[in-house]
This record gives C-alpha cells, sequence and structure tokens, in this order.
C-alpha cells in the first residue's frame, strides 16, 4: 500500500517508475490517492474498493530482536537450552515462562509500550510460543547466546 507519499517529488516518480517496469507479468498497486489518475495502459484493469474494514480480530505478532530483553537471556541459558520452536509458552505480565514455570524471555521496554498500544485497541495479549531459537552475541561479549524470538497472539474484544 503506498500511504503518505508525496507523489509530486522526482524521487517519488523515479522510484514509481523502477517499481512498475520491473513487473513480469503483472503488476497490482494499491494506492489511496490520485496518483495514477489519467495513466493508461494496454490489458489495465481498476478495481476500486470503498469498503469499510473493521478491524482483524486475532493480530500475530512475531517478534524481533528490538522486541525483547537480550542481556537478560545470558542469565538464563539453561532454560532456554530446553525449549524447542513452537513450544507453547506461559504469558507474565512483562515476558513468558516455559511450561515448568521458568522465566525465559522478558519483553523490551519498547514492546511493553506495544503491548500497552494494542491494549489501548481493546487488544489482549492471549497465546505465546517459541518462534526461533538464534544465537546472539552481545559487543565485548565472549560467546553467543542462545535467545527465544517468540509468536504473539493478541484477540479483541468482541464486545466494543
Amino acid at each position: 500500500m503506498l500511504e503518505g507519499v508525496n507523489q509530486l517529488t522526482d524521487e517519488f516518480r523515479r522510484q514509481l517508475y523502477v517499481a512498475t517496469t520491473r513487473a513480469k507479468r503483472n503488476l497490482v498497486i494499491h494506492f489511496n490517492g490520485n496518483c495514477f489518475d489519467g495513466i493508461t495502459v494496454a490489458d489495465q484493469e481498476i478495481k476500486e474498493d470503498r469498503e469499510v474494514y473493521l478491524p482483524p480480530v486475532r493480530l500475530i505478532y512475531q517478534l524481533g530482536l528490538k522486541d525483547v530483553w537480550l542481556g537478560y537471556f545470558k542469565y538464563i541459558q539453561h532454560s532456554v537450552s530446553q525449549l524447542y520452536s513452537g513450544e507453547t509458552l506461559i504469558l507474565t505480565s512483562d515476558g513468558c515462562m516455559d511450561v515448568n514455570g521458568h522465566i525465559v524471555l522478558k519483553f523490551s521496554k519498547r514492546f511493553m509500550t506495544e503491548i500497552a498500544s494494542k491494549k489501548s485497541k481493546n487488544y489482549t495479549l492471549k497465546t505465546a510460543k517459541v518462534d526461533f531459537i538464534i544465537y546472539w552475541k552481545a559487543e565485548n561479549a565472549e560467546h553467543e547466546i542462545r535467545i527465544i524470538l517468540p509468536e504473539l497472539s493478541f484477540e479483541r474484544d468482541r464486545s466494543f
């Protein structure tokens, strides 16, 4: 979705030209402006959708390095080493535990803000599972450590 771009700049026109001339067979552009009005090409098909959609009931987040407290993992390597991808995690107020009750990750301050933002939009954090277990090496560290990047599911309260 092209959104919030200044379509009058030469840079935007150059980027658009490069993007559209790379298409081999089909090109689909989702745009909420009038940048393409007056442009016609062979076999062009324009579909306009003015439908207003409700927010999704479920949001799935695949967390990255900025979403977890990386430094915390060096203290819990034994617990992390017992986990595998796909394993269910138990949510806590600031992270996740394994099924044995051991804390295996803490969310970053940045992601805690994201959780609060979702809560203000009537989304509740419902489930967590191990998505990836990767190795990370901090600056000036001697060894790499295992970290967990979980998949989280938020669900919207349907009573609103």
